[in-house]
């Protein structure tokens, strides 16, 4: 089964081959009667990139739907937080056997560093694997 995560944007800028979406997000107050009067709404605006694939229609200002595949939501859950708590949790075991605790977490935080800092790196890869599409 291949479901897919759909947002509604509006388009900010249209270039040769990316097009730029803004999502409006809400937080869980955002369809409250009493927003107004609370005080405490809290609405966003996550930018997206698209990959434009000859959609020749846009133009700046339109309202797109914009759609990833919801597995993938799950491998970044996996990528950003599962695999850095395992590796966390493995060099802090490996180095407690041959170190006291203090060399050990320090030897644990700085392989999650490291991790992060390859992940960082490697953004362009991953902007490719976790790409958003328009729906027409």
């Amino acid at each position: 089964m291949n479901c897919s995560v759909t947002h509604k944007g509006i388009v900010k800028s249209v270039a040769d081959d990316m097009i730029t979406v803004a999502i409006a997000t809400e937080s869980a107050c955002g369809d409250c009667h009493a927003k107004n009067i609370c005080g405490f709404i809290e609405i966003s605006e996550k930018v997206v990139h698209v990959q434009n694939n000859n959609y020749k229609n846009i133009n700046i200002g339109d309202e797109v739907h914009v759609s990833m595949d919801s597995s993938l939501g799950t491998q970044a859950v996996v990528w950003a937080y599962i695999l850095p708590l395992v590796i966390l949790v493995a060099t802090l075991f490996i180095g407690l056997q041959f170190s006291n605790e203090l060399i050990a977490t320090a030897i644990a935080l700085t392989f999650v560093v490291c991790y992060y800092v390859v992940l960082y790196k490697k953004n362009n890869l991953l902007e490719r694997k976790f790409s958003f599409s328009l729906i027409q």
